[in-house]
């Protein structure tokens, strides 16, 4: 799945918790992404920290953390407009190594079982983030983030059928209830899928997610105003710093 992350280098957040910290112990929670970190200092007589660190992988603006598999996998858009600041979860893609060296593999049954445990670890995310116990005012946020984290799997799952099996129609139907409109060029998209041979299918998928993805950004946008009362009711200073 193709994904573009764009960030602002120096990104200071803490503006937006307005609410002091209250008498308690002060906590600090830092995620490193590699060439950005994430800081989120709190109280922890408003919440436990171990819950706290399980609540701000929500956060608008954390990413990829170096333990996507054992977190969640993340994309984040920023804008100068709060606004419009976005973010997703997301399934991690079949192509994605379990291994190292397993880029250029053929598609054969080291690949496809490599692309089963993408789609098990997929699973295991969507049910990590429902079964998630979170404060009333971030359900808006879990319902957003759940439902293209679904979706995303469903990508996957569609996939890996087509690429296993040669089977176009999952991937036709998941166009059809995503894309409310058609293009000239969708019926030769799909013909082409249809006629690469298996070695050329994974990367024969790469117009059509690109259509599903950009189908599916006009469902909404990260509830930020949900984000935003959260931190002032608990208090959460974040920050945000490029490191490179």
């Amino acid at each position: 799945m193709m994904i573009r992350i764009y960030r602002n280098r120096n990104v200071a957040l803490a503006g937006l918790a307005v609410s002091a910290l209250l008498a308690g112990a002060e906590k600090k929670i830092v995620i490193n992404e590699g060439d950005e970190v994430y800081t989120a200092t709190f109280d922890d007589t408003k919440a436990p920290e171990a819950s706290m660190r399980e609540w701000v992988l929500l956060s608008p603006y954390v990413g990829d953390p170096f333990n996507s598999d054992e977190t969640f996998y993340m994309a984040i858009t920023e804008s100068p407009d709060v606004e419009k600041i976005n973010k997703i979860f997301y399934a991690p893609p079949l192509d994605q190594c379990r291994k190292p060296g397993c880029e250029n593999r053929p598609v054969d049954s080291a690949w496809l079982a490599n692309a089963e445990k993408n789609l098990d670890l997929g699973q295991k995310q969507v049910q990590r983030l429902d079964a998630m116990t979170l404060p009333a005012v971030l359900e808006p946020v879990r319902s957003y983030l759940l439902a293209y984290l679904r979706f995303s799997l469903e990508i996957q799952r569609a996939r890996f059928r087509y690429i296993k099996d040669g089977d176009v129609q999952p991937l036709r139907t998941l166009f059809a209830a995503t894309c409310r409109s058609s293009e000239p060029g969708d019926g030769s998209m799909f013909a082409n899928l249809a006629a690469a041979p298996q070695t050329a299918r994974p990367a024969a998928t790469t117009m059509l997610e690109s259509r599903l993805i950009h189908c599916r950004a006009s469902e909404g946008r990260f509830p930020i105003a949900s984000w935003q009362a959260f931190v002032r009711n608990y208090g959460v200073k974040e920050n945000k710093v490029y490191t490179q």
